[in-house]
């Protein structure tokens, strides 16, 4: 069975086959193409512009979550209720776990599009355009020169270069395109939601002690006072407690010397018999539990 598939070393070497000029062409298009850079210019502005945008998504977020976490120690007392208190962190904690999650969303965003910048700026160097340029130009001269025995390694190798050169950037520039058409509007309309819960926060967190009313306040400062007196009392136990310490184990300590004098003084019978008593060593097991 005869196989009719030509390789390119095959297509190029056969002057019958008018494609050497054809992929010339192509060649010197792609490399016309690296060095212009008009597609990187679009895909980098995209890249600058999303990272912009994400950053103020991620600060706005954290705003977000710093105010709530403030706000999640206040208490309120809705005279609706009857007094009753009602903690805030309870009602704010899915909110406040919803701004983490979007925050964290927004550093991944970040993370990635700054990846894609240093790779668009890897692959945009001058270096790599050189690259491309040098093997393209040995390709064309392996064509020309009809040198088969390294024109299908330079092929893979130059196509290799052009499709690492414009993968990204064209990735990138539809990506931008994309959503620029159906995405950005609705961003924009969330960040300025975002913004607006920023400055909503920012007023509760100013006006949370103005709009506690008179009778709370009293009542707020009535049980702070009580608290610390309360508090003044215990501390005046203990540093009396402190002051009776001393006296108390010498005390202690008397009795445990009595203690060892009694049993020592006990006879033999009186060790051996469980039921035998003796008033002085019952006294002396009484004054050690008190003064334990």
């Amino acid at each position: 069975m005869t196989d009719h598939k030509l390789s390119l070393t095959q297509v190029l070497a056969d002057d019958a086959y008018r494609t050497k000029n054809f992929f010339a062409a192509g060649v010197l298009i792609f490399v016309l193409l690296s060095w212009l850079g008009v597609m990187d210019y679009a895909a980098t502005e995209y890249v600058d512009d999303a990272i912009v945008q994400s950053t103020v998504a991620f600060a706005s977020a954290r705003a977000v979550n710093a105010a709530v976490s403030i706000l999640q120690s206040a208490e309120l007392s809705p005279p609706v209720i009857g007094g009753l208190t009602m903690g805030v962190g309870e009602v704010l904690d899915p909110i406040n776990d919803l701004v983490e999650q979007y925050s964290t969303l927004m550093k991944m965003a970040i993370g990635s599009l700054v990846i894609q910048k240093v790779l668009l700026q890897v692959v945009s160097d001058t270096f790599f355009k050189a690259l491309i340029t040098l093997s393209g130009g040995l390709l064309l001269a392996a064509i020309y020169l009809r040198q088969t025995l390294y024109l299908n390694v330079l092929a893979r190798i130059f196509i290799s270069l052009v499709f690492l050169r414009f993968l990204l950037a064209v990735v990138v520039f539809l990506s931008g395109a994309i959503n620029q058409s159906f995405v950005d509007q609705y961003a924009e309309q969330d960040l300025r939601q975002l913004d607006q819960v920023v400055n909503d926060m920012d007023s509760m967190q100013s006006n949370n002690t103005s709009n506690i009313s008179d009778e709370a306040r009293e009542g707020l400062t009535q049980d702070l006072a009580d608290s610390q007196d309360r508090v003044s009392g215990i501390e005046r136990r203990i540093s009396d407690l402190q002051e009776q310490l001393p006296d108390l184990q010498r005390e202690l300590s008397e009795t445990d010397e009595q203690l060892a004098a009694v049993r020592s003084e006990r006879g033999f019978g009186e060790r051996l018999n469980p039921f035998s008593e003796n008033e002085l060593l019952d006294q002396a097991n009484e004054a050690r539990d008190q003064a334990l």
